[in-house]
């Protein structure tokens, strides 16, 4: 799943990389201004759809930046309104769990403010309710981070475009299996050869890791 301003043609290298006797890649194509909770929603309900029109019952969701926080929040909606599919694998890269300075100052300085920068804020009221409800016992969750950023007076240490210790915030920590910092930026990182292989060896043998 893309993140702010993204688009699915930036995950061509990603579905380029999958085995397709095993996988089958659906992207899902949001309006990232929406509220997190809206476009998590609108794609839980596609999935049941989906899963009756197609008879399937295990997914795994791979998404970058503000579309892991989709995701999670995605996962927890699923969980809640039915039984019938299951998320084996979460993976996120570069995901802001801990906010996005710069959405605050937009919402304090912008003529109008884009309703997602609300929940992306560090402490809004969407950030500091995500973690209430744990990921499910069977979603493996892997996160992976950038760290190469740039000098900047709105952020601290960062992979340009999210600050460091928003994409390894400790709850983030606590909730993931392992952990894979890599040596790319915000936009690099979904393209990196060593990120890609991680990903594909993620999907397909995840017990590598453990």
């Amino acid at each position: 799943m893309h993140g702010a301003n993204g688009t699915p043609l930036g995950w061509r290298s990603v579905v380029d990389r999958l085995d397709r006797d095993r996988f089958q890649p659906w992207l899902y194509y949001y309006p990232t201004g929406l509220r997190i909770d809206t476009s998590a929603r609108v794609l839980s309900s596609f999935v049941q759809e989906l899963s009756l029109l197609h008879d399937f019952s295990r997914v795994h969701v791979v998404a970058q930046s503000m579309g892991g926080l989709v995701s999670r929040a995605f996962i927890v909606e699923l969980m809640e309104t039915q039984e019938s599919v299951q998320v084996d694998t979460f993976i996120t890269v570069s995901t802001p769990w801990g906010g996005v300075n710069t959405a605050a100052l937009g919402i304090k300085q912008a003529p109008a403010a884009i309703p997602s920068w609300f929940d992306v804020a560090p402490d809004s009221d969407f950030l500091q309710r995500l973690y209430e409800k744990t990921l499910p016992d069977e979603t493996r969750f892997f996160l992976i981070f950038a760290v190469r950023g740039e000098c900047s007076m709105l952020m601290g240490n960062n992979d340009g475009t999210v600050e460091i210790a928003s994409e390894i915030d400790l709850q983030a920590q606590n909730e993931a299996e392992r952990i894979f910092g890599f040596d790319e930026d915000h936009g690099s990182i979904i393209e990196s050869d060593l990120v890609l292989s991680l990903i594909e060896t993620l999907l397909e043998r995840p017990d590598t890791y453990r």
